[in-house]
């Protein structure tokens, strides 16, 4: 799993509970269940928007907010999020996010049947969830429609150098092992149904951009 996540904390440091509990590799979804349809009722629609650390996904999700939308960062939702070392499949307790083994050793999982919960709490309307995940592939199928937050490599570089949120990124040997794989990510969520937004521009119009193209799902 890739580490593409960029949280701004972890949760339940306590819990040495093995990965393998929560997410068996047998859960992994096959492609053809990766296009998103409604799983609990014809009344609720659930909204992904999703991209690679840098792209976004904090400030839309702040933004969806002030304009009255329901809207969720799951990334620092309590409890959902656990930092799982790849090799072990053991949950760890601390990070360094300078240090780039360890960042390619390292991922944040979710915990599928929590955002499963969520998601069904939110069982009327619309509900927008900003965020990713190592494990994402396997959290496709809870949602309606998927917005890709694509950004340019320079634009990405810059943000990950200024961003105050959290340092993951910050380095430029981490950047470039970023970088990397962003192409692959970002046309793998592609094939799978996602909806590019250009995440270059000011954030109030992607997230302008974002809400024209979901009334359909209204």
């Amino acid at each position: 799993m890739l580490s593409i996540t960029n949280h701004k904390s972890y949760r339940n440091q306590n819990q040495q509970r093995n990965y393998k509990e929560y997410f068996s590799h047998n859960r992994i979804l096959e492609k053809s269940r990766f296009k998103y349809r409604p799983i609990f009722n014809n009344h609720m629609k659930s909204i992904l928007v999703t991209g690679i650390t840098g792209s976004g996904k904090s400030a839309v999700c702040d933004e969806l907010k002030k304009r009255g939308y329901r809207a969720y960062d799951i990334e620092i939702m309590e409890g959902l999020f656990n930092l799982v070392d790849n090799k072990t499949g053991e949950i760890v307790n601390d990070y360094d996010n300078e240090n780039l083994e360890w960042v390619k050793r390292h991922d944040w999982a979710c915990n599928r049947k929590k955002l499963q919960g969520i998601v069904r709490k939110n069982a009327k309307g619309t509900a927008f969830y900003c965020g990713t995940a190592g494990n994402l592939d396997e959290l496709l199928f809870l949602f309606d429609k998927i917005f890709l937050l694509k950004v340019s490599s320079n634009i990405l570089r810059k943000r990950l150098s200024t961003r105050k949120s959290n340092d993951y990124g910050r380095t430029s040997e981490v950047q470039d092992w970023i970088i990397e794989w962003k192409d692959w990510w970002e046309n793998h969520m592609i094939e799978n149904g996602a909806i590019v937004i250009d995440a270059d521009r000011g954030i109030k119009e992607v997230t302008i951009d974002i809400l024209e193209r979901s009334k359909d799902s209204e």
